[in-house]
């Protein structure tokens, strides 16, 4: 995949954290006695249907195919819905929300995120590898991108956690920097 594909506007993020901020009540009230579990899951497949449609991701369609060819076949350790890749994003906008980068510090910003393969070892006696998916974003001024989508081959065992790295430009580094240096002398 060598274009640029908008993943989501920075506009709707808010309401995506109130999406994640019910979803996590509702699975926190499946566990107290006295409420209906079954209407409680079904409520949480919904919500979990179309995380995309949350964030109003104008090519989800377009991603998803992305997706799909990258991917072939393989499904059990591949980014295989767009609601993941948007969750990635949405996670890295937190953190340099958290990290005090300014917001016109946070454009150039790109991360490369290889989805989890098994860290068992008994998962080697089958396979000494496992197909994953790379995918690179880059956060421009008023949304995230989708750079990049790539199958590989991972080892499996440890180490095979989910890798998510994120590439900051000189002035966002600046600003975490300073921000954590901020109470020193």
């Amino acid at each position: 995949m060598t274009t640029k594909i908008k993943l989501f506007d920075l506009k709707a993020r808010k309401s995506h954290i109130e999406h994640k901020r019910r979803r996590y009540a509702l699975r926190r009230h499946m566990e107290t006695p006295g409420f209906n579990a079954a209407d409680i899951k079904a409520k949480l497949a919904e919500m979990d249907a179309a995380p995309e449609a949350i964030l109003a991701c104008p090519h989800a369609a377009d991603i998803h195919a992305a997706l799909s060819d990258v991917n072939g076949k393989a499904t059990a350790h591949t980014y295989t819905t767009v609601g993941a890749l948007i969750d990635i994003a949405s996670d890295i906008e937190a953190k340099l929300e958290r990290h005090g980068v300014p917001l016109a510090d946070r454009v150039g910003v790109t991360v490369s995120a290889l989805s989890a393969v098994p860290t068992s070892k008994s998962y080697n006696r089958q396979s000494r590898s496992a197909i994953a998916t790379r995918v690179t974003f880059l956060r421009g001024t008023s949304a995230w991108y989708v750079t990049g989508m790539e199958r590989v081959e991972r080892y499996t065992g440890p180490g095979g956690d989910e890798k998510i790295k994120a590439t900051l430009p000189d002035a966002a580094r600046d600003a975490v920097i300073r921000n954590a240096l901020a109470d020193f002398e």
